[in-house]
């Protein structure tokens, strides 16, 4: 038999900063708020195209690097403009593109 009553003061008090966790984040999510995730003591940050980056570093910058690339290579070509590339759900694309015959798609492209 389990519930509030039965519970210990750390599990209460556990439940109660979870419920206002979960408020606090639902407000400022429903507010457009973001938290920055800037931690004073961090040695190093990066942080690419606006947003952190926490993981790879090398991969970070590779996918950063060949994103913008891309956006303007199709920019430069008249196939799309750059504020509509992010727009494009790539890895979609690739799907679709992957049922059709190789040379149809070098044609394509």
């Amino acid at each position: 038999m389990g519930g509030w009553r039965h519970s210990s003061l750390p599990k209460r008090l556990n439940d109660q900063a979870d419920k206002l966790a979960k408020k606090a984040l639902l407000y400022m999510i429903a507010g457009g708020h973001v938290i920055t995730g800037d931690f004073p003591f961090e040695t190093v940050k990066l942080t690419l195209s606006g947003k952190r980056e926490c993981g790879s570093p090398r991969q970070a910058l590779k996918t950063d690097w060949g994103y913008r690339f891309a956006r303007d290579l199709f920019h430069k070509k008249d196939i799309l403009l750059k504020e509509d590339f992010h727009l494009v759900w790539w890895e979609g694309l690739g799907e679709a593109m992957a049922r059709y015959p190789k040379m149809y798609r070098v044609w394509l492209t």
